[in-house]
């Protein structure tokens, strides 16, 4: 169900090798008070580049429980060239929907990459994917 809500995984969704910017959540970082954090001296050096890769949340066009098992460090295709992994993946019983988290690189904007012809290999079998620009669940988010 976090993945539906599209809650990342401490580990495999974001780890010290991703930063806030690259992981979609610059939204939980604000520079308004005069306070430091660990780790705002970075962020401010980071803050208005283009991240090198970015979180894109994907759901397979087809959609079988557990077929194929998506795990993580799969690869994301764009046609025949490699351009990401993926971090997480998992079946919505809810939604009956095969979902995954990967990050792609840097020269694929995520809206570009909407209506392109994308796939995730699993076992050397490729399955279509489409990314999606917001969560499956959206009820209560704030409440969680």
């Amino acid at each position: 169900m976090r993945m539906e809500s599209g809650f990342l995984h401490w580990g495999h969704d974001i780890s010290p090798e991703e930063n806030q910017y690259q992981a979609g959540l610059n939204f939980a970082i604000s520079y308004k008070k005069n306070i430091n954090f660990v780790g705002k001296e970075a962020l401010l050096k980071i803050k208005d580049k283009n991240p090198t890769k970015s979180l894109a949340m994907m759901v397979l066009k087809d959609n079988i429980p557990g077929e194929p098992l998506l795990l993580h460090e799969e690869p994301i295709y764009l046609d025949d060239k490699i351009i990401g992994r993926t971090t997480s993946g998992n079946y919505s019983f809810n939604f009956k929907k095969n979902i995954s988290f990967g990050y792609v690189n840097s020269g694929n904007s995520i809206e570009d990459l909407i209506n392109k012809n994308l796939s995730i290999e699993v076992e050397k079998k490729k399955y279509p994917v489409t990314i999606i620009r917001k969560p499956l669940n959206q009820k209560n988010i704030k409440n969680v």
